[in-house]
């Protein structure tokens, strides 16, 4: 496919930065709706987002392309937004049958077949706006990406599941959970960026690049204690912790942006470490202590509130070594109980 060049993304000094992001975003979508290439694929039978998806994800994976990190990251946000959305709404469903009567193999994998299509990519490719942008404001970006939504994919999700009705209370609140579900991704992936900040602060060693499988299963990132390579003299402390208290090893956190997520997380699961960062939006003032509510935190952020953090996950994953330890003599009591009746 023909690749298509990128718009120019010179900015403004006079706007400011919530408006020259919108601009951007404006920008980049408008450059592949009114492209050559996007007309071609329209009259080769390609639906409206058909077109859109295809031409704006091979845009962000061009390497060759003059895109700037950022741009390519929104780029490919834009192009996961149709199938996140329409996942979602799926997803709902699954979880509701879940939560009330269980789900069959055949829902089973069609949940994690749509977490791994849709709900993955989509938050990698926030992720990537996350760590390229991280003085932008959350709202903003959520905001952008849900009129972003609205303005391009809307129309064919309303034909396909509203009866064709874009107004009235219903439309609406399609809406309205799609722009919230955008919002909840994104504040999830500030997080999951915060968390590593923390954790590398902290001289943690810490792996975010997790495996699809281990995504799909809720894993955000591995920890291990074991090789802890401090940043201070007295951090030596997290490995001896660690140790004592036998943990080795890769840990498989779940990342929260909340202690009640976690809390409800860690309630139906208690061998999951679900855990949260502890940070509210006034942490999030970016790299450069720019504001509130940004999409980062700074360095001195990370190193204040780093230690409670690893404090916190030491503590749940302590909590559910003994969980499982306490399963292990139990299934090894019954074992021996029933071989003594042999």
């Amino acid at each position: 496919m023909t690749n298509i060049p990128p718009p120019s993304t010179q900015s403004i000094e006079t706007i400011s930065p919530k408006e020259a992001f919108v601009a951007r975003v404006d920008n980049i979508t408008g450059h592949i709706l009114h492209s050559k290439q996007y007309e071609l694929l329209r009259h080769e039978g390609y639906s409206h987002t058909e077109a859109f998806t295809s031409l704006a994800h091979h845009s962000a994976a061009n390497k060759e392309s003059r895109l700037a990190p950022s741009d390519r990251a929104v780029l490919e946000a834009t192009s996961q937004l149709g199938g996140f959305v329409a996942a979602v709404n799926d997803l709902r469903e699954l979880r509701i049958k879940r939560d009330y009567s269980g789900l069959d193999d055949e829902q089973l994998n069609q949940l994690h077949a749509l977490k791994k299509a849709h709900i993955i990519p989509f938050n990698h490719s926030l992720k990537a706006i996350v760590s390229t942008s991280p003085n932008l404001d959350l709202y903003t970006v959520a905001e952008s990406l849900g009129n972003t939504y609205e303005k391009i994919f809307f129309r064919e999700h309303a034909q396909q599941r509203l009866s064709g009705r874009t107004t009235g209370t219903q439309a609406k609140s399609f809406l309205d959970r799609s722009r919230q579900e955008i919002l909840d991704s994104l504040d999830g992936m500030r997080h999951e960026g915060a968390a590593e900040a923390m954790l590398t602060a902290q001289g943690i060693d810490c792996i975010s690049d997790v495996n699809v499988a281990q995504d799909i299963i809720g894993v955000d990132m591995l920890v291990s204690f074991d090789n802890n390579n401090p940043v201070k003299d007295d951090q030596t402390k997290w490995s001896k912790i660690a140790a004592e208290l036998g943990l080795h090893g890769w840990l498989e956190l779940d990342i929260k942006s909340s202690e009640k997520q976690a809390t409800d997380k860690r309630r139906r699961h208690p061998l999951k470490l679900a855990v949260a960062t502890g940070l509210t939006y006034e942490d999030f003032t970016g790299t450069k202590n720019g504001g509130k509510n940004l999409l980062g935190i700074s360095y001195d952020t990370a190193v204040t509130k780093g230690a409670t953090f690893v404090e916190n996950i030491i503590e749940v994953a302590h909590s559910a070594h003994q969980s499982r330890e306490k399963i292990r003599r139990s299934i090894a009591a019954r074992s021996t109980q029933d071989s003594e009746k042999q």
